[in-house]
């Protein structure tokens, strides 16, 4: 007895890894890449946030978007540059693997972007300690003893904003289903964890509160927020979107996505906080 007919595509599908089969359906849902308006074919396909952020390369699912290969390995110097700052300090402290993974992305930054942090002395740190208000007990060393870093802020803050600008444009396309077009807009603000206290403000509290989405994000049943979390809030028409992100508790940071050139957020948080309209 004949069994079913088996079509020369189904065929070639069946060999096929399973990477390359989750590429191809991620670009027959969508064949453009989302990164450059969407006038250009996607070829691959770009984790947002990088695997590299996650222990053991674990990242959530659902957080793959099809891009172009320019716009896939533009950003792949500043995703190191990130992945290295968020990786300074877990919210549960190092685990061996923690240590294994930063020591290598330390290292990666010490040769390809020398300058980007540098071991505090026992007087800096006494300074950064007395210039935050921190209390120490007489007669306790243990703050100056904690190991603290400081950060080239143009390294730094090239880096950070450009991972985030890409990856606002990632999660405006994921809760929205628009890719946005050129000339869009998107508007960035962020800080490290020693700057948390000050970017808090009232405004930027009530810009938080405002954003009343937040996504699940697992692997496999593993819930991953405690690397990775963003709170997230879109207009009506789904063409701007409002996001507050953190990396572990080492990067936080606001952004706003404008589709329509000049148009303007109706929620006042925008507004409380500062955000310009466009981007510069």
């Amino acid at each position: 007895m004949r069994g079913k007919p088996t079509f020369r595509g189904e065929r070639m599908n069946a060999k096929l890894g399973s990477k390359k089969r989750r590429i191809l359906g991620l670009l027959d849902r969508q064949p453009l890449c989302i990164f450059c308006g969407g006038t250009t074919p996607a070829s691959t396909g770009d984790h947002l946030p990088a695997r590299s952020f996650f222990d053991g390369r674990v990242w959530p699912e659902g957080y793959e978007f099809p891009a172009c290969e320019p716009c896939n390995k533009k950003s792949k110097d500043q995703e190191h540059v990130l992945t290295t700052l968020v990786r300074l300090k877990g919210e549960n402290g190092h685990n061996t693997q923690q240590q294994v993974e930063f020591a290598k992305f330390a290292k990666a930054m010490k040769n390809n972007f020398p300058g980007l942090l540098r071991v505090l002395g026992p007087d800096e740190k006494n300074g950064f300690i007395k210039s935050r208000g921190l209390w120490v007990p007489v007669g306790r060393a243990f703050p100056q003893q904690l190991p603290m870093v400081a950060i080239d802020q143009q390294i730094a803050g090239a880096a950070v904003d450009a991972v985030l600008r890409k990856l606002m444009c990632a999660l405006h396309y994921k809760h929205t289903g628009n890719i946005l077009p050129a000339d869009g807009t998107i508007t960035v603000k962020w800080c490290t964890n020693a700057a948390l206290s000050e970017f808090m403000t009232d405004d930027m509290k009530a810009f938080e509160a405002d954003l009343t989405e937040q996504p699940t994000l697992v692997r496999n049943g593993k819930n991953l927020s405690d690397q990775f979390d963003y709170r997230y809030r879109l207009s009506d028409d789904g063409s701007a979107s409002m996001y507050f992100v953190k990396f572990r508790q080492s990067i936080f940071g606001a952004g706003v996505v404008l589709s329509k050139p000049g148009e303007e957020m109706k929620e006042a948080a925008v507004a409380k906080v500062e955000f310009p309209k466009s981007a510069p």
